[in-house]
């Protein structure tokens, strides 16, 4: 008799994320692991234990990690850390890090408790080099969010673990800020919203062979996507935003067999590339809100999607502009209503070229402008 075979549970990880904005970090986290629980706005434990050094809004992944919907003791933690990592060779830090409002103000009390039960029970602490980092959150509710959350998203409690990983954090896109470029435009997008497009065409954390920008403009996305190993396709109608996407690779060293760029009609892409399927597209269309609103954006957006599907069948993500006053009905999931008398248009267009919007969210720019990031997939 055969006995029967086990599988093995796989390993969870927990994701902890940016505060600027946190659905758009679980949008981003998505793309990287499959998410089987949000435990907070900034919070997501995932399968299994992703690589996240490439993206924007994840700033650790703990492994291992617990939680607890109240305020745990330092006796307790300590003996989570001792029962997870029995060794005392390894030199430990403890820090506290609140994610969003906390009553609470004596979390860091808590970081020293812990830190001097590990100490006393025979652990080397080391504050600058240490070899392991228990890290622990006691999370609230978002301070007036730029980015306000769904009803749905719990705001408490408390969790900690050990950090196996840091993802990149804002300084390294700060780094490459667009008005330091060689060549700037008002309109450059920024490094960071740039590279979370690029991300969201991952498949839990698989690449696309290729991505494609019409709409090449300053280039920002195909800097972050080249950084990220991911040959790009860049072209623009204009000569001059090409070129200058050129000098803005060159100045950041960008590896020249991973890009390559042409002056081209977004609605003629097939005569450049007949071919190229497993190929996402990332673009910011390059209209301001009265094109939209009068119908021309809509017409050059149907058009652009209709030569990127004679390419390949890969997803969409997109920015178009909306009103700020828009964001509840997309949080709502009323995207197309919050497109300016536009909505039944772009329905159409999605029926038409048979995509579907499963990601979708308001960026605040200013007073006056929003802009709508969508992720189209092929249905």
């Amino acid at each position: 008799m055969v006995p029967p075979t086990t599988m093995a549970t796989p390993p969870q990880s927990m994701l902890v994320g940016s505060g600027w904005h946190p659905p758009l970090f679980r949008s981003e986290a998505g793309s990287f692991a499959e998410i089987q629980d949000v435990i907070h706005p900034r919070v997501v434990i995932v399968t299994g234990i992703p690589n996240i050094s490439e993206s924007s809004l994840i700033d650790r992944l703990l492994h291992p990690f617990s939680q607890s919907k109240e305020r745990p003791s330092a006796e307790s933690i300590a003996s989570w850390f001792n029962d997870t990592h029995p060794s005392i060779n390894q030199t430990v830090m403890v820090r506290v890090h609140r994610l969003g409002f906390i009553e609470d103000e004596n979390t860091k009390v808590l970081e020293r408790e812990v830190g001097a039960l590990l100490h006393n029970q025979g652990r080397s602490i080391d504050l600058d080099s240490p070899d392991l980092t228990l890290m622990i959150h006691p999370c609230g509710p978002a301070t007036e969010p730029t980015h306000p959350e769904s009803e749905y998203v719990s705001e408490h409690g408390w969790i900690w673990g050990v950090v196996a990983q840091k993802g990149q954090g804002g300084g390294i896109f700060a780094s490459r800020s667009a008005t330091d470029r060689a060549y700037f435009r008002p309109v450059s997008l920024d490094p960071r919203l740039a590279r979370t497009m690029v991300n969201l065409t991952r498949i839990l954390g698989e690449k696309p062979s290729a991505i494609i920008d019409p709409f090449c403009g300053t280039g920002g996305i195909l800097i972050e996507a080249a950084l990220s190993g991911i040959h790009v396709f860049g072209s623009d109608l204009d000569v001059r935003m090409v070129e200058g996407s050129r000098q803005n690779l060159e100045q950041i060293e960008i590896d020249p067999s991973l890009y390559k760029l042409f002056t081209h009609d977004a609605t003629q892409l097939e005569e450049l590339w007949p071919g190229m399927e497993g190929s996402a597209f990332v673009f910011d269309p390059p209209y301001g809100r009265n094109s939209w609103s009068d119908g021309e954006g809509m017409d050059l957006f149907q058009r652009t999607v209709q030569s990127c599907q004679a390419i390949s069948t890969g997803c969409f993500v997109i920015l178009l502009p909306i009103s700020p006053d828009k964001s509840e009905l997309i949080r709502s999931g009323n995207v197309a209503l919050a497109l300016d008398g536009e909505g039944d248009v772009f329905s159409r267009i999605l029926s038409e070229q048979n995509l579907r919007i499963d990601v979708a969210h308001s960026i605040h720019v200013h007073r006056s402008l929003a802009r709508l990031l969508l992720r189209l997939q092929p249905i």
